[in-house]
């Protein structure tokens, strides 16, 4: 399980996201790590035949729009997903409990695989990416 920790000189409010690897000015690679609480606000896309899912669009208003460091393009690495690992039954009541953050490679799942992790994420609970960004939006970086 990876640990994530806030960055006070964030530019964002940290009620949103946080980040714990941003990419370094002028690094050629271009892997970062961040953490979202929902709504996340980045809209996936995996193009048929391929197993890399990308990120399509940001969604005004959500929380990596507001954190200003995911791209379009950029490709999802990996995705934390929340698991419970008990059940108790109680008057006929089941209740989950033993909750676990791990952390998933999304190379070769199916969309639904990923979107189901992301999904598990209680409200309360920030969903922790790994995104990589394409040599092409690191050259459009560098000029802006």
């Amino acid at each position: 399980m990876k640990i994530f920790r806030q960055m006070p000189n964030l530019q964002s409010p940290a009620k949103h996201a946080f980040t714990t690897n941003a990419l370094p000015e002028g690094s050629s690679n271009g892997r970062y790590r961040i953490a979202l609480k929902k709504p996340l606000g980045i809209v996936l896309q995996q193009e048929t035949g391929r197993s890399a899912i990308y990120v399509e669009s940001l969604v005004e208003g959500g929380s990596a729009k507001k954190l200003g460091m995911v791209s379009e393009g950029d490709q999802l690495i990996s995705t934390s997903g929340v698991i419970y690992t008990k059940t108790q039954e109680y008057t006929g009541t089941t209740v989950r409990g033993g909750l676990q953050v791990v952390q998933m490679n999304v190379l070769n799942e199916s969309f639904d695989a990923v979107m189901a992790a992301i999904g598990s994420h209680p409200g309360h609970i920030p969903v922790e990416l790994e995104f990589e960004r394409g040599e092409t939006q690191l050259e459009l970086d560098k000029t802006e």
